[in-house]
């Protein structure tokens, strides 16, 4: 597992959820939650390889709350996340597979504020870490996603903005953009 690269999929989760709650009509709470949750588990994880070099985060798998205890074993700090992380962890599969909870803008927008105080903190945890949006090239249901956004209309600045895409970046997406067949960009 590359850790540079979990911490830009991490933001890009973290980014998606504030999309989504930001620019979807009517807000697609529990998709906002969902990548919130995505969002910090992948920073737990890179968090618990970055400290010990020799665990199997696989073994872990997606048990949100063992990710968040290892975390708080290895860094105390961590224990100021903890209601966040537990509630994260509790919307759990529930989210995907479900739909059992009850969200509203107060409630996710909250979690959205944590989730930025979370990263934040993680982060800097993680300072050594080069961060580097342009590590990868981007992934393919990234640039699907990317492509949907200015097939619905948004302006092209706010596109280039949210996604954090460099000049270049953004250039060689609306070239591609530009090239597919017109009942896909349209």
């Amino acid at each position: 597992m590359n850790k540079a690269v979990e911490v830009v999929k991490a933001k890009e989760d973290l980014d998606t959820a504030f999309f989504l709650f930001e620019f979807r009509n009517p807000r697609p709470y529990w998709q906002c939650v969902y990548h919130c949750q995505q969002a910090v588990e992948k920073y737990l994880k890179v968090f618990l390889i970055d400290s010990v070099p020799d665990i199997n985060v696989k073994k872990l798998g997606h048990d949100f709350d063992t990710l968040y205890y290892q975390s708080v074993q290895l860094n105390e700090k961590f224990g100021k996340f903890e209601d966040f992380c537990l509630d994260l962890g509790g919307y759990g599969s529930g989210l995907r597979y479900d739909n059992q909870y009850e969200f509203n803008d107060v409630i996710v927008e909250k979690l959205l504020e944590k989730a930025v105080e979370f990263e934040g903190f993680i982060r800097s945890e993680l300072n050594h870490i080069p961060i580097n949006r342009e590590v990868e090239a981007i992934d393919p249901e990234r640039k699907k996603f990317i492509f949907s956004q200015l097939d619905s209309g948004l302006p092209l600045k706010a596109v280039r903005e949210f996604f954090g895409l460099s000049d270049r970046q953004f250039k060689q997406l609306l070239n591609e953009w530009d090239e597919l067949p017109t009942s896909e960009n349209q």
